[in-house]
């Protein structure tokens, strides 16, 4: 999933809700949880995030 964020985040908002159904979060959202089982690929998708203004 985490490699996916890349190209979902920037998307429009009308094209991120017909996808997934759901509101797009904002950047200034303060709750974004990202898991994973092991830990790593939660981290990862956390900093890929950050780096994209969340």
């Amino acid at each position: 999933m985490a490699g996916e964020l890349e190209s979902d985040l920037p998307m429009e908002l009308a094209a991120f809700k017909a996808l997934f159904s759901s509101e797009k979060p904002k950047p200034e959202d303060e709750n974004l949880i990202f898991f994973c089982q092991m830990g790593k690929r939660g981290l990862q998708a956390m900093q890929l995030a950050q780096s994209l203004g969340y």
